[in-house]
């Protein structure tokens, strides 16, 4: 007769997509400005993206379209699926957001914006470097996600806004969405 060993769950297998993503340093533009950058050496979310299913996305957006499952989440009355894109960084559906291949593909490589000190009240352009807020962004969800719940962070919710370059008070800049 044969003895049966108990039962003992075992841990659930690592995961297929890397927890952490290594800083990688900015490649050097010795290029024309009228190229595009070398993107070889930036991280990629190809790990993630062989989860998705084939759809007939738009093209370049992050992730395929999918229909709504909860009727109580579609939009509210008198909105729309889509809005008029207020950057030109921007889509026209809600929630939605282009790839960063696909923003480099078509010549941006920066975010700018009006912003608006809040002790001074003057207003003026600010700017930052796409790839390099990228890579600072997904090297901190690739860092905290264990963490996060499908939630944004607190440092998110409530970020530290930049300081003001015309009357340097910190903590007072904030954007200006039209």
């Amino acid at each position: 007769m044969q003895q049966h060993q108990p039962f003992i769950p075992q841990p659930p297998p690592p995961p297929s997509y890397p927890l952490y993503m290594p800083p990688v340093p900015m490649p050097q533009q010795t290029q024309s400005p009228h190229l595009l950058p070398d993107t070889s050496s930036l991280p990629t979310l190809r790990a993630v993206v062989h989860r998705q299913e084939p759809s007939s996305a738009s093209a370049g957006q992050s992730r395929p379209a999918r229909p709504r499952r909860n009727p109580s989440q579609a939009p509210h009355e008198g909105k729309s699926e889509t809005v008029p894109a207020p950057f030109p960084w921007a889509t026209t559906r809600r929630a939605s957001v282009y790839s960063l291949n696909y923003l480099l593909s078509k010549q941006i490589f920066k975010i700018s914006g009006e912003v608006q000190c809040k002790r001074c009240e003057k207003r003026y352009e600010m700017e930052y470097d796409l790839t390099e807020k990228f890579i600072e962004v997904g090297s901190f969800i690739a860092e905290n996600k264990s963490g996060m719940h499908d939630r944004a962070p607190g440092v998110w919710m409530n970020p530290v806004l930049p300081a003001c370059k015309l009357c340097e008070q910190d903590n007072c800049v904030k954007p200006i969405i039209p």
